[in-house]
């Protein structure tokens, strides 16, 4: 029997893979905005505290849960200057996908809705910002599919840094799904959601039966 109940069965067995019809480049599906070194900002220091509007989150790999959501990022940055356009247009949004372009090339994460209104991406990724029309959930879970990661992993270049080209990133093909196989998805990412709420839930009360069991 097949025990996998991941939005990822679903693209598997519905979408067709990017060397079939019914494809559109990447480009056209998404805003992409590349992370950059913030200038002036610094590590925010242990046990420092600053301003709230001075405080910045930046997302790694590390800060990738296992569903594949972006959880509250580990590392904190201080910036105490005017954002530029370039700046406020890194900051991340529900719905926004990470994807690592350097390193870790095809790693993907989504901003949950409840991403922070300072959260920002680490120069290894680039923020894929869904157009208008484009579902984020599904193409998140399509980036995870295993035709598009051995697809990334024919692109990846590079030593000892694997990356991918900006360019080679856009012209990625990503299949077309009919409705019925996006609800599917949608439907299967919800469920994936509420089992890692129920984890948390059941490691928070391990956590504490241990914490308590020697008084």
């Amino acid at each position: 029997a097949d025990c996998d109940i991941t939005p990822r069965r679903h693209v598997r067995d519905a979408a067709p893979t990017p060397k079939e019809a019914g494809a559109k480049p990447l480009r056209l599906l998404v805003h992409g905005i590349r992370g950059q070194a913030w200038p002036g900002a610094k590590r925010l220091a242990p046990g420092e505290t600053v301003p709230e509007e001075h405080l910045f989150l930046e997302a790694a790999i590390r800060d990738i849960e296992t569903d594949g959501l972006l959880r509250r990022p580990v590392k904190g940055l201080v910036y105490s200057g005017a954002l530029s356009e370039a700046q406020r247009s890194q900051v991340l949004r529900p719905g926004d996908i990470l994807f690592c372009c350097k390193g870790a090339v095809g790693k993907v994460a989504l901003a949950p809705e409840d991403c922070g209104p300072n959260w920002i991406p680490s120069q290894s990724f680039q923020v894929l910002r869904p157009r208008d029309g484009a579902d984020p959930i599904c193409l998140f879970h399509q980036l995870r599919s295993r035709e598009i990661q051995e697809h990334i992993a024919r692109l990846v270049t590079g030593g000892t840094v694997p990356q991918i080209k900006t360019a080679d990133m856009g012209d990625l093909p990503v299949p077309t799904l009919s409705p019925d196989e996006a609800e599917r998805i949608r439907s299967s990412h919800a469920e994936i959601l509420s089992l890692s709420q129920t984890i948390r839930q059941l490691e928070k009360r391990r956590d504490l039966l241990l914490k308590d069991i020697v008084g």
